[in-house]
């Protein structure tokens, strides 16, 4: 299981469980909303600035890009900054997006696996294994210690303008197999792999990052087809799943509702029916998708309402500020409990006490 990989045995899951109640009963209500966002930031250096803000937001973690990471032993000292601000036994996520081919950040520094299509079309196993442990290896090399990654979307659509070759084929089996086989390579060095973009963002015609893709599949279709990879990687253990920003009418009853918002996918599909009890993160929630239903009077604690753990927030620190406000708003009018919040937050810490 996947979730086996890097455990801490000295723990029992009852002493575990009072730990993190005790972590949660001292955390201010600010604390506990900073804890459920991943933040980016520019730059490729800790400053004066830089140390206030994300020692002011509490947040549980950071994802870097391209221009976070200028050489290797400023990617490291840069990692080792951001987890120096946290104590030893909760360390913060460090993730970035490496899934090889045209999404890589640190091809620059190292050599980059291919596109996941590269790949699905050796119809190998084996080299997706092998290809997704070399980029955890470097990535823990480097600091980090997850990564958004792998796709199991199912590219069937030609036209499909964001995933691609980003996706392992355009079939269940070969998504199913080198899917798994790519979580499992990323784990064996101890790097916390992220299943996205659930339900699945392989049919749509239209990027998320734009606006919000509508996939009129039947309800059937999903669940023979589109959750298949994500089932199968729940039943193998993964610890962690990032929705899409993608309609599901046949799923929700509607057509303007993206699944990071929708309790019937995330709380209904994911969470009871599909049995996962892990982390979910949020795609990047400034994408058109997203932020095109916030503006229509929705906000981020609608995302945390449906089901979802962490909100990631990739770019610039005013949107990071505002879902602060938003969370904190919600929670002291009533329209997001406090249980809920630290629902999540039992989610989050136990996963962030078995990082490396």
């Amino acid at each position: 299981m996947l979730s086996r990989v890097r455990a801490k045995p000295h723990h029992s899951e009852r002493d575990a469980t009072k730990k993190i109640d005790a972590m949660i009963s001292s955390l201010s209500l600010e604390e506990k909303i900073g804890q459920l966002l991943v933040v980016g930031f520019a730059g490729s250096e800790m400053n004066d600035s830089l140390r206030k803000f994300l020692s002011d937001g509490k947040f549980s973690g950071f994802i870097l890009f391209k221009g976070n990471i200028e050489s290797v032993e400023g990617a490291k000292k840069l990692l080792k900054a951001l987890r120096a601000l946290y104590p030893k036994e909760t360390p913060p996520i460090l993730a970035t997006d490496e899934e090889g081919g045209r999404v890589t950040q640190i091809n620059h520094l190292v050599s980059a696996a291919p596109a996941a299509a590269t790949i699905g079309r050796t119809g190998n196993a084996r080299f997706a294994f092998f290809h997704a442990r070399d980029t955890a290896q470097k990535l823990k090399w480097l600091g980090f210690n997850v990564v958004f990654a792998p796709v199991l979307d199912i590219n069937d659509e030609p036209a499909n303008p964001v995933i691609g070759d980003r996706a392992y084929g355009s079939d269940v089996e070969t998504v199913t197999s080198l899917g798994i086989a790519a979580l499992k390579g990323l784990s064996d060095p101890g790097i916390v792999p992220t299943a996205k973009h659930f339900p699945g963002h392989g049919s749509s015609k239209i990027d998320s990052h734009e606006k919000l893709p509508v996939i009129n599949h039947p309800a059937e279709r999903w669940y023979t087809f589109e959750l298949i990879p994500f089932r199968t990687a729940i039943e193998a253990g993964v610890r962690m799943i990032m929705t899409g920003h993608i309609g599901c009418p046949s799923l929700t009853g509607r057509e303007d509702l993206p699944a990071t918002f929708s309790p019937q996918i995330i709380k209904r599909i994911l969470r009871e029916e599909l049995g996962y009890k892990g982390v979910v993160i949020t795609d990047a929630m400034e994408m058109g998708a997203a932020a095109d239903y916030m503006a229509t009077g929705a906000g981020p604690e609608d995302a945390i309402q449906a089901g979802c753990d962490l909100l990631l927030f990739a770019h610039g620190r005013e949107p990071v500020h505002k879902a602060r406000r938003a969370l904190m708003k919600a929670v002291k009018e009533g329209r997001l409990s406090e249980t809920r919040v630290d629902e999540s937050l039992r989610r989050i810490l136990a996963m962030r006490m078995s990082l490396i």
